[in-house]
């Protein structure tokens, strides 16, 4: 348990495609008939919530490099994926910032990690999918 480990008022950075990818292998989201998206959609925000409700310090990044590992394994993500940034950056608490940037190569990256100084970052150790 990674707020166990660091405490709750560290700050980290969370991998969106990362989160994804937690959520379709952790909660039971059968993704091989062409998806559930609400499911998907309720998996991500119970997650969320349970690090909101602990007092998690976080953002959630997505990289645009990352969305090509969804479009070669499960193309119905690709549009799953633009659905969740888009639901996120609308619905998540205004202490959550969701971003999202070309490449963790990026300039913009580089200047988000130095505004928000995170602590550690959270990527999932597997491919999406």
């Amino acid at each position: 348990d990674v707020l166990s480990d660091w405490g709750e008022t560290e700050k980290f950075v969370m991998d969106g495609d990362s989160l994804l990818s937690f959520v379709l292998k952790e909660q039971g989201v059968d993704w091989s008939s062409g998806g559930q998206f609400l499911h998907l959609a309720f998996g991500v925000e119970r997650f969320l919530h349970s690090l909101i409700a602990r007092g998690a310090l976080f953002s959630v990044a997505f990289f645009d490099l990352h969305a090509k590992l969804w479009a070669a394994s499960h193309p119905s993500m690709l549009f799953a994926r633009s659905l969740i940034i888009s639901h996120l950056e609308k619905c998540v608490p205004h202490n959550v910032k969701v971003a999202k940037f070309e490449s963790p190569f990026s300039e913009d990256w580089t200047d988000f990690l130095s505004e928000f100084q995170p602590a550690l970052a959270c990527i999932a150790d597997s491919p999406p999918g």
